[in-house]
């Protein structure tokens, strides 16, 4: 069973950006320095899997461990038919650009379409608990994670950005099943599913392209930083900010501070000695909203607050893994400030 969920990892996060992926949150506090990417997100499925479905849908695998009357376990099958059903019928496929704006599936439109699907089992979950009277605040049982790998003590905030598309899934899919136009059903959604996890929050959005502007942040936009380009390059979105600034404020407050988030991206540059940098731009809808998350910004050791013109609707800033990796570079970016100043 585990080495079906470590399969299952591996092909949605790729060998290519899992170093990446891992030093980017390393750097914002999202995971333990130095831990492996798949390691950690298996051994915090382990807590909670009971059942697993193939990308076919023609298979359910179940631990054989736990017992199948149980509630919670109950529960969790549905949710895995209902995927299975959904793969046999609306096979996942390679996302097609739907916006012009939109050039390639990144990080944050990945986790968008995942949300999409198991918000869908999560709404079969929550209709068959309903209809035979079961809880769906059951506790997992005691079976689960025995003999699994030793839990790492990953922070609280990875576990709520692992969570997110299961938890704001349904109330996106929920939306269109509520929608009284019969082509924003979640059927047309599979087809054309949400190119970022803002949509997620405010369905709206996806629904009428024209309540809201993205402003993508293209790919090559560190490119300039160093004489050589980062080493990796992804989306964090509304979906990645939120849990990041619940490790000081509340996570109503970290809504509060992304909504109008407008686009995002990270790159991380590699150096010497295990050291790297990474880099967040982060975009929003006006200056005000840009001067309120460039506020937000906490104080770190290792960071740099980068200023902009006034009338920026753009915020940046680098982390390092040490002070001494800025001395990589230039100095106008050593002397910049280290937390978001008013």
């Amino acid at each position: 069973f585990t080495e079906i969920i470590r399969a299952n990892l591996e092909s949605t996060y790729p060998e290519a950006d899992r170093s990446g992926q891992a030093q980017a949150f390393s750097s914002l506090g999202l995971l333990p320095t130095d831990a492996d990417w798949i390691d950690t997100v298996m051994n915090i499925e382990l807590t909670r899997r009971v059942a697993i479905t193939s990308t076919t849908g023609t298979e359910i695998y179940v631990l054989d461990s736990v017992p199948e009357n149980h509630p919670y376990v109950r529960l969790l099958l549905v949710g895995e038919i209902a995927e299975a059903l959904t793969n046999q019928h609306f096979p996942a496929k390679s996302r097609q650009p739907v916006r012009e704006e939109v050039s390639s599936m990144n990080g944050d439109s990945r986790r968008a379409a995942m949300a999409l699907r198991q918000g869908l089992n999560e709404v079969a979950i929550f209709r068959y608990a309903r209809s035979r009277g079961i809880s769906t605040s059951s506790r997992p049982p005691s079976e689960l994670g025995e003999g699994s790998p030793k839990s790492i003590n990953a922070p609280k905030e990875l576990y709520q950005w692992l969570a997110l598309p299961r938890e704001v899934g349904p109330f996106f899919v929920d939306s269109l099943l509520d929608s009284e136009e019969p082509q924003l059903g979640f059927e047309a959604a599979l087809g054309k599913p949400p190119s970022t996890t803002m949509e997620l929050f405010r369905p709206l959005f996806y629904q009428d392209a024209s309540r809201w502007s993205p402003d993508p942040v293209s790919e090559d936009f560190a490119d300039d930083l160093l004489e050589t380009p980062p080493s990796f390059t992804d989306v964090l979105g509304i979906g990645g900010l939120i849990p990041w600034l619940s490790q000081w404020y509340a996570v109503p407050e970290a809504k509060n501070l992304t909504g109008n988030w407008t686009g995002d991206r990270w790159a991380v540059w590699q150096f010497p000695e295990g050291e790297f940098v990474l880099l967040l731009e982060t975009r929003w809808t006006d200056e005000d909203s840009a001067r309120n998350f460039r506020e937000s910004i906490p104080y770190h050791p290792y960071q740099r607050v980068l200023s902009d013109k006034g009338g920026s609707k753009r915020v940046r800033f680098l982390r390092g893994s040490s002070e001494s990796v800025f001395e990589y570079l230039p100095a106008i970016y050593r002397d910049a400030p280290k937390k978001g100043a008013p």
